[in-house]
């Protein structure tokens, strides 16, 4: 029996690692049961094929973070108890604090059963790691490095997943040591299957920023690009957007910013939709955003776009390990130089082609599936 748990997630948040693993886990043993424990808003923004394979067991979501807290922990306890007498149990928690994943630790040394296994998935709150930011940050980063130098001196069937080998070893460099009991791998990602097309006037260069903007991810730096190319914005010969939520960023009135409309996340049609209008795919952020695994650079592989972006260690590792799927530079300036050769001769982002779809090729879930058990058995 294999359990999901995503007790805090909001619609559509960490899909792309969803979708992967219950295809994984389902492609495994087809015949196993499926339990999927969340938010009934969470569970709807699965797709369809998949909702029919699982078994919904509804959660409410409190709002204070204390309740959640509290509620993660009953919520993977009660799932044990519930189904201890399941034979090869495994929990998937697909999204967590980290005072609820130290409270698991230690409860998981003195109560746990061998044969229940449970994977917490880590995301973007390793950045709090660098002990930087608010004090809530800091705080978090601190539990953060005692729950991992615990994990690594005393080993339990609790097991921490990142999903990047290259966030794996940013941690060991961050920490100082290897905390050897964390599994991580480059999770292979479940693609959509739909006819690219386009969406526009040819005439229309469309750059875009993926997902969600935020200061720390120099999301403002679009305001310079608009500002460089006031002129090609005005005549219409280019549009840059933005594609996702903004968490704290001003942009200029030269962007055309989404407008989420109170929701969290955009749903995944509204999302392909804005991502389909685009030409090229844009990022800026640096070398000090280095512990967050970019699921933005797999969605330019799903959407068959190429992308401009500032070099960074994450960016060379994704593309020595899965090809050269856009351009590199070294600074503001040289993105300016190519969005200017690219506005003067369109043809130029077709040299990517050949390289998206080997990439696809590469990072497929449907024949890399067997990887993610490996390490997830």
């Amino acid at each position: 029996m294999v359990v999901f748990i995503e007790p805090l997630g909001k619609p559509f948040a960490h899909l792309s690692v969803v979708k992967s693993l219950v295809y994984a886990e389902f492609k495994n043993n087809p015949k196993s049961k499926f339990i999927f424990k969340s938010t009934k808003e969470y569970f709807d923004s699965l797709p369809s094929d998949q909702k029919k394979i699982l078994t919904f067991e509804k959660i409410v979501s409190r709002k204070m973070s204390i309740c959640n807290i509290i509620d993660i922990v009953k919520i993977v306890i009660g799932t044990l108890i519930k189904y201890n007498k399941n034979k090869d149990l495994k929990v998937y928690l697909l999204f967590s604090k980290s005072y609820s994943n130290f409270i698991l630790k230690l409860i998981s040394l003195f109560f746990f059963k061998e044969k229940e296994r449970v994977y917490i998935l880590i995301h973007g709150e390793l950045q709090n790691i660098n002990l930087k930011g608010k004090f809530s940050f800091k705080l978090d980063g601190i539990v953060q490095r005692l729950l991992y130098w615990i994990d690594s001196k005393l080993v339990s069937n609790v097991k921490f997943v990142i999903i990047s080998d290259f966030i794996f070893s940013k941690l060991i460099d961050c920490l100082g040591y290897n905390p050897s009991n964390i599994i991580s791998l480059d999770l292979p990602y479940l693609y959509d299957d739909f006819t690219h097309k386009k969406l526009k006037d040819d005439n229309t260069l469309v750059i875009s920023i993926v997902g969600v903007s935020s200061i720390a991810k120099n999301s403002h730096y679009l305001n310079f690009l608009a500002k460089k190319f006031e002129n090609e914005i005005k005549n219409g010969s280019l549009m840059l957007c933005t594609s996702g939520r903004n968490d704290d960023v001003e942009f200029s009135k030269n962007i055309n910013v989404l407008e989420l409309n109170n929701k969290y996340l955009l749903p995944t049609e509204e999302y392909e939709s804005r991502i389909q209008m685009s030409d090229l795919l844009i990022f800026f952020n640096d070398n000090n955003y280095n512990l967050v695994s970019s699921g933005s650079f797999f969605d330019c592989i799903n959407y068959k776009k190429p992308l401009i972006a500032i070099i960074t260690q994450q960016w060379k590792y994704n593309f020595d390990k899965y090809g050269n799927i856009g351009i590199l530079c070294e600074n503001l300036n040289k993105i300016y130089t190519h969005v200017d050769l690219i506005l003067k001769n369109r043809s130029l982002l077709k040299d990517f082609d050949i390289e998206l779809n080997n990439a696809r090729l590469k990072t497929n879930t449907s024949s890399n599936w067997d990887k993610i058990l490996t390490k997830l058995n």
